[in-house]
């Protein structure tokens, strides 16, 4: 990877969250109506500083515990959303996804695009398939953000076993994150036992100086709905 390139993606090579909700402060305004889905302990709404987001999470526990510091929070099972069509300018939901069954997803989607208005933003962050996915138990399954513009924006219904969202959407950012991963020898394996000695060696020393190659760990991806 050239230089140039590593420093534009530098800032993304992080597990912290922050910097991805970040992204969403680009697409808001002091007039936007907000809805953070799955949001935990409200760490979302503390990094954007807004104190009226609407929030919803399927943890009774999480609600009354966020329900001490916000006025609009509900609890909820997804793909369930209590709010009215077109409720919202903004609609956010961070690691929330890989949680989901692809029917419970898909009507989640369905859910999503009723509630958001005209013109408003869908801003999804989650993980993608990397090395430590399926170390968290809760997790069912990981999206690629192509199903996302695939079901939001394209208009070939041919394209998809299910009928698509819409196609009325527009991707305007997509984001990935990246993770380190250690650099291992048996990435290599020739039918040669001499090669396999070289490079055996060669990772051996590239590893020793402390180099490591980058893994796409997660993506944040936003789609603007059309009139």
């Amino acid at each position: 990877m050239k230089n140039r390139e590593l420093a534009k993606i530098k800032k993304f090579i992080t597990e912290e969250r922050e910097i991805f909700f970040k992204i969403a402060c680009n697409y808001i305004s002091n007039e936007s109506i907000i809805l953070d889905v799955g949001s935990g302990d409200g760490h979302f709404a503390k990094c954007i500083n807004r104190s009226d987001v609407y929030m919803v999470d399927g943890n009774i526990e999480s609600v009354n515990n966020l329900k001490k510091q916000y006025k609009n929070v509900f609890h909820s099972t997804l793909p369930e959303l209590p709010f009215t069509d077109k409720q919202f300018n903004v609609i956010h939901c961070s690691h929330v996804i890989e949680h989901l069954s692809p029917e419970n997803l898909y009507l989640t989607l369905k859910e999503f695009d009723r509630c958001l208005n005209d013109n408003g933003y869908l801003i999804i962050s989650a993980p993608l398939l990397w090395n430590e996915f399926y170390d968290d138990l809760s997790h069912l399954k990981p999206y690629n953000p192509k199903v996302f513009e695939k079901y939001f924006t394209w208009n070939n219904p041919s394209c998809c076993t299910r009928s698509l969202i819409s196609s009325n959407y527009t991707v305007k950012e997509k984001i990935f994150r990246y993770s380190l991963v250690e650099l291992h020898s048996d990435v290599v394996n020739t039918s040669s036992p001499f090669l396999n000695s070289i490079f055996h060696y060669y990772y051996k020393a590239v590893k020793k100086l402390g180099f490591r190659s980058l893994e796409k760990s997660g993506f944040t991806l936003v789609l603007q709905k059309g009139n």
